[in-house]
């Protein structure tokens, strides 16, 4: 990954750029970064650590899309994405829990565990892998699930 981002950094930064000059909220007092949804109130909190946490966000949703499953739409970055993956697909409660770990190591692919494996290990989870797979059974057959260590802030609830 780290020579597709050498190449593709300014790409990202382009992108993050043009995202900010053009938000809704670009004349507002209190504002919300387009990629992430992080709200600051410019001119008083650093803009650098938001945009480059912006940057990092599009570089993990490329390498997190290539491990989704097939149909999958465009990976979640920000709460509203993951609420509307949660509620519209039988896998969307667990790639919002993804998305959620992915943000608290702030989008840092070495920090992070492949999809697939996350996916096992939350239904190998014995009390949130259960309710999941009494809902939608056919995951087991996607994902087989096995115990393992899955943690972050803030995932499990999507289960709940």
């Amino acid at each position: 990954m780290a020579s597709y981002n050498q190449r593709n950094i300014g790409r990202f930064e382009q992108r993050v750029e043009f995202l900010f000059r053009t938000a809704s909220d670009s004349d507002c007092a209190i504002r919300s970064c387009p990629v992430t949804s992080t709200t600051f109130i410019p001119g008083r909190d650093a803009i650098y650590p938001i945009k480059a946490r912006a940057v990092c966000a599009l570089q993990f949703r490329i390498w997190a899309d290539a491990q989704l499953p097939p149909g999958s739409p465009t990976f979640p970055l920000n709460n509203d994405e993951r609420r509307t993956y949660a509620e519209r697909w039988a896998y969307g409660r667990i790639i919002a829990a993804y998305s959620s770990l992915a943000a608290y190591h702030d989008f840092d692919s070495a920090q992070v565990p492949r999809f697939a494996d996350f996916a096992c290990s939350i239904l190998g989870d014995p009390k949130y892998g259960s309710r999941l797979l009494a809902i939608y059974p056919h995951l087991a057959e996607l994902y087989p699930p096995r115990p393992g260590r899955v943690g972050g802030m803030g995932i499990y609830c999507w289960f709940d």
